[in-house]
């Protein structure tokens, strides 16, 4: 499951509420608040300094997430309204970038289908960074002709809704089974499987992400969208079923990033009306246990839809035009390298 890592969730969240502006006077942040908005925005430069020297630059943590990262400093860089934190976002991002290419150049011998999309998201999150590598996009195009939708997810969008008989990696041996075993063929132990909301999820990010790179990842997205009306309704959260609950928040929260580019544009209040209804009837538990993590996927869904009457991305929601035209729902977001750096140094952060 892609989702990105906690604290950077968390700091990606702050950075949209920078978006109505910056006064120079001291403001609370709500009257009779404690801090203000300067008070944030500093906090949110130190978090995202963190993320960036004890995380992003720590060769263990970066080997492993460097693609979400360099995602997050992507996303930072062209959604901030604040320009001195996209500044230092593009060049934490576009440093990382670098590094991210150096070590990633050579494909592995023994390409497995989570490697290869993983160095599809680094490789596609580095281009929009400024830092491309043109032979490895070829290496990659290339390897994707070897990866099916079956090989990705284990179920192709193409012909069926997201399953419930998916089991998840083995916790023991960490094997991935074949759909609808409930043994482990490696060690004999005893299976769980991935609830549908989280297939979906995972499919969107991934089939979303290969359109924006122009490599085929399992699926089209449009393949993948189509199947949001199956997934409603959402669950309630109850006594037994929190892991379901939580998997139908993200991916109610994925279904609007992925079709508003991660908070590109506003949305047309008349498209996804269900989950946005979903997840404004539930912010409060994300309030009530203190879940940033969750509060900051409520914020970054509910502030991009539009209010009736002003200017906004127009819901294309429709099913025969997404099967038909899937290539012209999605308008792209900069091309890879368009959106430069305010200075040419790492300084001032």
């Amino acid at each position: 499951m892609r989702r990105i890592l906690a604290p950077v969730a968390v700091v990606i969240a702050a950075v949209l509420l920078m978006r109505a502006g910056h006064p120079r006077e001291s403001v609370p942040l709500w009257p009779g608040a404690r801090y203000t908005r300067q008070d944030r925005d500093r906090a949110i430069r130190r978090g995202l300094e963190f993320i960036y020297t004890q995380v992003a630059t720590q060769p263990k943590y970066f080997y492993d997430w460097g693609h979400d990262l360099l995602t997050a400093f992507y996303n930072i860089a062209a959604t901030s309204s604040d320009r001195e934190l996209s500044r230092i976002a593009w060049n934490m991002g576009h440093e990382r970038a670098r590094e991210w290419l150096r070590l990633n150049r050579k494909l592995p011998d023994q390409l497995d289908s989570v490697w290869f999309t993983d160095l599809v998201f680094g490789m596609d999150s580095a281009e929009r960074l400024g830092v491309s590598d043109p032979e490895l996009r070829r290496k990659l195009t290339e390897a994707a002709a070897h990866f099916s939708a079956q090989d990705l997810w284990l179920f192709d969008p193409v012909v069926e809704a997201p399953p419930a008989d998916i089991p998840r990696l083995c916790r023991k041996c960490g094997r991935q089974n074949v759909r609808g075993a409930k043994v482990c063929s490696h060690c004999n132990a005893p299976l769980q499987m991935r609830g549908r909301y989280d297939v979906f999820m995972d499919a969107l990010i991934t089939s979303y992400t290969g359109d924006i790179a122009g490599i085929r990842l399992g699926a089209p997205y449009a393949a993948v969208l189509k199947w949001a009306p199956a997934m409603r309704p959402y669950p309630s959260l109850g006594p037994t079923n929190e892991d379901e609950y939580y998997e139908g928040v993200y991916a109610a929260t994925h279904l609007i990033y992925t079709y508003n580019h991660y908070s590109k544009f506003r949305v047309s209040s008349d498209c996804f009306p269900q989950e946005y209804q979903y997840l404004k009837s539930n912010l409060r538990i994300a309030a009530e246990q203190k879940d940033a993590e969750t509060m900051g996927e409520y914020l970054d869904s509910l502030r991009v839809r539009n209010d009736p009457g002003r200017s906004a991305h127009p819901c294309r929601f429709r099913l025969p035009a997404l099967l038909t035209e899937p290539g012209r729902q999605l308008g792209r977001p900069e091309r890879p390298g368009s959106l430069r750096p305010l200075s040419p140094h790492m300084d001032g952060y």
